[in-house]
C-alpha cells in the first residue's frame, strides 16, 4: 500500500514523463484492451510521426522513476551472423582454437557499471561444446578495463548458456565510441559462433594469443565472437530496441552495413541500443511457439521497443490471412507482455522475373498467396491492438501498394532488398517512433 507522498512523488514524476514526450495531460485517455488494463492510449501527431502508445509495464517503470539496467551499446546480436550470405561461415573453422576479437561499439545513452554479456549458441542452436572468454572494455584512447565474472577473470560457458559479467567502472557519455575485447577458447576440434563483422582498422582478431586485456589486435575483416549484449545504469529509460524477424531483418543478401537495421544503430554514431534476434527462414508462427525461442529471447533484456518484420515467410508458406493475423499478434502479445511497445513492418512482396528484376511490368509474376499478403497488409495499416504503430516498409519498395511486384532493381532474387532496394527499406524504418 503506496503512502500519500509516495502517490503524489509518482504523479509528479508521471506529469515529468509525459512532459518529456511533447505530450499534454489532455492529450490522454484512458483506456482498457486486450492489452492489459490502466494504460494510457495517445496519438502523438506530426507527418510522418503518428502513432498510438500503450504504456503498460514500461509506464510503471517510467512513472516510479526506475532506474534499471538496458542495453547501452550497439551491435547486440543473438550468435548468428548479421548479414549472411551463401556460404558464410556460422562457427569458427575448429582448426585454431583460440582467438582474440576487437569489436567497435557506441554508447547510445549515458551509462555506468557497463557489463557485457556471452553467449554459447547461435539463434536457436546450442554451441556443441564448452567455451571460455575473457573480455574487457576499451575507450579509444587505450584505457582498458578487465571485465569479471563473479570476480573471476575467465569464465567457462556451457553449451546453451549466456553469461553477464560483473559491472565495470567505466562511465560512457551518449555517443561515447568504444571496444569490446573478448578473447575465446575451445577444445582442439571444437568451435564458437560468429557472428557481427570487424571492419579492420582498430577492428579485428589475433589468433592463438590471448589480448584481452594487453597487446595489440591485429587489423582485419573478419567475423567475429563478441558481446551479444553490452548493458548498464542510465538516468532515464532509454529507447532500446528487439529486432525480430526473417532473413531480410538479417540482412541476408544486403549490404550488411546499409542493411534494413541500419537506421537502429548497426553503424557508428546511431541512438538505439538494440539486439538482433532476426532469423532467416522464420515465420512468424514459428516465433510464437516458446520451443523456438529458448535461447534468444533472454537478450530482450531491458528493451523497450520490438520491431517485428514476419511475413514474407508465412506468405511463401501458404498461411492465410486470418491465420498470419493471429500469429503476427500472438508475437506482439509476447514483446507486450515483457512490456515492449511494438512495430510491425508491412510484409514486402515477393515474386519471380524473366529479366532479372530490371523492369516492373509483365516480366515480373507474384506470388499466388500474395492476396493474403495484401488482406494482412491493410489491416497492419490501421495498428490494431496491442500494436503502437507500423513501419511502411512495402511501400518503400513495391512498384504500387498491394501490386505484390518489386521497384525495377531493388531485388535480386524476388524475396529480399538488395543492396539498393535495402536502403529505401532502410529510410521507411522511421526511429521518430522509438521514443519515450
Amino acid at each position: 500500500m503506496k503512502s500519500p507522498l509516495l502517490k503524489i512523488c509518482f504523479a509528479v514524476l508521471a506529469i515529468a514523463a509525459i512532459a518529456a514526450t511533447g505530450l499534454k495531460i489532455s492529450d490522454m485517455t484512458e483506456t482498457t484492451s486486450l492489452v492489459a488494463t490502466n494504460m494510457f492510449e495517445t496519438t502523438v501527431g506530426g507527418v510522418g510521426t503518428t502513432r498510438k502508445v500503450y504504456f503498460g509495464t514500461l509506464k510503471s517503470n517510467i512513472l516510479a522513476g526506475d532506474i534499471r539496467r538496458q542495453i547501452v551499446a550497439t551491435r547486440g546480436h543473438d550468435g548468428m551472423l548479421y548479414s549472411q550470405f551463401p556460404g558464410d561461415p556460422i562457427y569458427s573453422d575448429g582448426l585454431t582454437n583460440k582467438a582474440t576479437y576487437r569489436l567497435g561499439h557506441v554508447a547510445t545513452a549515458p551509462c555506468w557499471e557497463i557489463t557485457a554479456s556471452f553467449g554459447n549458441f547461435a539463434g536457436e542452436t546450442p554451441g556443441t561444446a564448452n567455451i571460455l572468454v575473457r573480455a574487457s572494455l576499451e575507450t579509444t584512447n587505450g584505457v582498458i578495463f578487465p571485465l569479471t565474472f563473479g570476480g573471476r577473470r575467465s569464465v567457462v560457458i556451457e553449451p546453451g548458456g549466456l553469461v553477464e559479467s560483473d559491472p565495470c567502472s567505466a562511465v560512457f557519455d551518449k555517443g561515447t565510441p568504444f571496444y569490446s575485447r573478448t578473447y575465446v577458447e575451445a577444445y582442439a576440434g571444437d568451435r564458437w559462433s560468429l557472428c557481427e563483422i570487424a571492419l579492420g582498422g582498430a577492428e579485428g582478431v589475433t589468433w592463438n594469443q590471448d589480448l584481452s586485456a594487453t597487446g595489440s589486435v591485429a587489423a582485419g575483416v573478419v567475423y567475429t565472437y563478441s558481446p551479444m549484449l553490452i548493458s548498464g545504469k542510465c538516468p532515464t529509460v532509454q529507447p532500446t530496441i528487439l529486432i525480430i524477424g526473417d532473413s531480410i531483418f538479417r540482412g541476408y543478401a544486403s549490404n550488411p552495413y546499409a542493411g534494413p537495421v541500419h537506421a537502429l544503430g548497426t553503424n557508428y554514431g546511431e541512438n538505439f541500443g538494440h539486439v538482433n534476434i532476426a532469423q532467416g527462414g522464420e515465420r512468424s508462427f514459428d516465433f510464437a511457439s516458446v520451443s523456438n525461442r529458448i535461447y534468444r529471447a533472454k537478450l530482450a533484456y531491458g528493451c523497450t521497443h520490438a520491431l517485428v518484420n514476419y511475413g514474407v515467410n508465412d506468405t511463401i508458406g501458404s498461411r492465410t490471412a486470418v491465420q498470419m493475423s493471429n500469429d503476427l499478434r500472438s508475437v506482439w502479445m509476447i514483446c507486450t507482455n515483457m512490456g515492449m511497445l511494438v512495430y510491425q513492418c508491412t510484409i514486402t512482396p515477393i515474386s519471380t522475373s524473366t529479366d532479372g528484376f530490371v523492369t516492373e511490368g509483365a516480366n515480373q509474376t507474384t506470388h499466388a498467396n500474395n492476396a493474403a499478403r495484401t488482406n494482412v497488409n491493410d489491416w497492419v495499416r490501421l495498428d490494431p491492438a496491442p500494436l503502437s504503430g507500423h513501419m511502411e516498409t512495402a511501400d518503400a519498395v513495391e512498384s504500387a501498394r498491394n501490386s505484390g511486384k518489386w521497384k525495377a532493381g531493388y531485388t535480386s532474387d524476388g524475396n529480399h532488398p538488395n543492396f539498393t532496394g535495402v536502403i529505401f527499406y532502410a529510410a521507411a524504418i522511421n526511429t521518430n517512433f522509438f521514443r519515450l
